[in-house]
């Protein structure tokens, strides 16, 4: 029988305002949004936590085309060698033929 995969909150800013998930499995991990922009550092730390590195991620999973949940995809790939999987209605924002917007929402937005 094998274990359950890990999920791991990565606080990208304070408060849990914008968050990204590391899916921690037996073979690696996916890497579920990339946070905002120069915030490579918290995922670094969730990785090492772990006793994991960059080629650890096997995968990067951006859920939507805004700037907190794939601000870093590009940075993250290039780090860690992983392919991005995204929706194909947002390629023109990861092709930056459209600028990726920040949608606040919850009690602060």
């Amino acid at each position: 029988m094998t274990e359950a995969p890990e999920v791991v909150r990565i606080p990208i800013l304070p408060f849990g305002l914008v968050n990204a998930h590391l899916v921690v499995g037996a073979t690696g991990a996916v890497l579920v949004d990339a946070g905002l922009p120069d915030t490579e550092r918290a995922v670094e730390k969730a990785l090492q936590s772990r006793g994991m590195s960059w080629h650890d991620i096997r995968l990067i999973v951006v859920t939507h085309a805004h700037i907190d949940h794939a601000g870093n995809a590009a940075r993250l790939r290039a780090l860690t060698g992983a392919p991005v999987c995204a929706h194909e209605g947002d390629a023109q924002h990861y092709r930056q033929r459209e600028h990726m917007t920040f949608c606040a929402t919850g009690t602060f937005g």
